[in-house]
């Protein structure tokens, strides 16, 4: 959707739910995925921010992106 309608007034609800899907399937994955696939989320939420920084669903992908680096280093700090 995005990338065909890139300037749909709907973008930042589209790239929200990017962020919250690979978020939600990070949480589910395998172990050995979780930390890749957190990133992944990461990142969605990093192109978000930087696309549309007044977004009104920054405050809700914000406690998605910080639980992910919590996760994160849970995982880091487990392999130690």
């Amino acid at each position: 959707m995005l990338r065909n309608y890139p300037e749909s007034p709907n973008a930042d609800l589209y790239q929200f739910m990017i962020m919250k899907s690979m978020w939600k399937y990070a949480r589910i994955s395998i172990p050995e995925k979780q930390e890749e696939r957190f990133a992944n989320a990461i990142s969605a939420y990093n192109e978000l921010k930087d696309s549309y920084p007044k977004s009104s669903y920054l405050a809700d992908a914000s406690k998605l992106y910080i639980e992910a680096n919590e996760k994160i280093k849970q995982i880091r700090d487990e392999h130690k």
